[in-house]
């Protein structure tokens, strides 16, 4: 009877199990079966920075000159060779430590000017007040000293425009050498004066070059 009973609860319960799985409704489970693939990450190329392209300077006009010899020779002293040195026997191109010149001033003073052993000459040409400054090479013509300069004395060139003084070596020797002396001509000169003054020496006084010797126009 016990049997029975168990046999019946049994075939009971498999049959409500077996009734509720009938409503049961399927559940879908989605799988995502993507394989995971690496992504490639591109480096950013950076935008080239634009540097300003700086605006050149205008390059200086080049100034337009001529040279001292060809203005218009006002007075002066007779002892003055223009482009070269002129001897009753030779003709001589002027030279200062080494370097040659075909244009240019050569200048000295005669014994017969000294007064105690000292004396002076001028120059003079007109500006016309044309011109701004002027530019030379300076020193002495040691070719003629025949290897005795120390005992030529001493020399000495003064800058004028109208009577004013603008420059002055001051007293040198033969050893002396101004190279690309440039001095400024103030507005509305219309005189260039050159003089040179020398103390004699034993043997006589020093030949004096101004080497390409020039005036510069106004711009």
């Amino acid at each position: 009877m016990k049997k029975t009973i168990i046999y019946i609860l049994l075939f009971a319960l498999v049959f409500s199990l077996t009734g509720c799985a009938g409503n049961v409704e399927p559940v879908h489970i989605s799988v995502d079966i993507t394989p995971d693939v690496e992504v490639a990450t591109s480096t950013p190329v950076p935008t080239p920075t634009q540097t300003a392209t700086p605006t050149p300077e205008p390059t200086p006009a080049e100034e337009v000159s001529v040279y001292v010899e060809d203005l218009d020779y006002e007075d002066g002293d007779s002892t003055i060779y223009f482009s070269q040195w002129e001897f009753p026997t030779r003709k001589l191109q002027f030279t200062i430590g080494g370097q040659s010149y075909n244009k240019g001033i050569g200048m000295y003073v005669k014994s017969s000017r000294m007064q105690e052993g000292e004396g002076s000459v001028s120059f003079i040409w007109n500006l016309d007040k044309d011109y701004h400054r002027i530019s030379f090479d300076m020193g002495c013509e040691k070719t003629l000293q025949y290897d005795v300069e120390k005992k030529y004395g001493t020399y000495n060139v003064s800058v004028f425009a109208d009577n004013t003084k603008l420059w002055e070596s001051g007293f040198n020797d033969y050893s002396h050498e101004e190279i690309e002396k440039s001095i400024d001509i103030p507005e509305g000169s219309e005189k260039l004066i050159i003089m040179l003054t020398e103390k004699r020496g034993e043997l006589g006084t020093l030949n004096v070059i101004l080497g390409s010797f020039k005036a510069y126009y106004y711009k």
